[in-house]
């Protein structure tokens, strides 16, 4: 298993979080910026060793896709993938030192994180198209 999703109920003074993750295995690669938010990437960019503007490619036990947050009076969602469709999360696979690119093709929709399909190059080191 290189990746897997995961929910976790965090408590503290704001309210209750319920936040839904991306776990990486092993040597494994998220694209993940300082907040371990995940990048969400839109169809036809390239995803590869250039991880993007205030993103790293990091062996991040996990990265955060969207939270619900619960309080006594409201909830709501919050977070990179709040309401988005259909958008991509960069992954990078390592075998023998040499790095694979892919995506997970993932939307948040009526209160739901939705896995659609992943592709994964096949080719050391190449850079990779979101949706491709």
């Amino acid at each position: 298993m290189d990746f897997f999703f995961t929910v976790s109920l965090i408590a503290d003074s704001n309210g209750d979080h319920q936040q839904y993750h991306l776990v990486s295995h092993g040597t494994n690669k998220l694209l993940i910026n300082s907040n371990e938010q995940l990048k969400a990437h839109t169809a036809n960019v390239v995803i590869g060793k250039d991880g993007g503007l205030g993103y790293t490619w990091l062996r991040s036990p996990s990265g955060i896709i969207v939270e619900k947050i619960i309080t006594p009076t409201v909830d709501y969602w919050q977070g990179a993938w709040k309401d988005k469709l259909h958008n991509y999360i960069g992954v990078c696979i390592e075998v023998n030192n040499q790095k694979y690119y892919g995506w997970i093709n993932v939307s948040h929709l009526n209160n739901k994180v939705i896995v659609h399909d992943a592709a994964l190059c096949k080719v050391a080191n190449t850079d990779v198209v979101a949706g491709k």
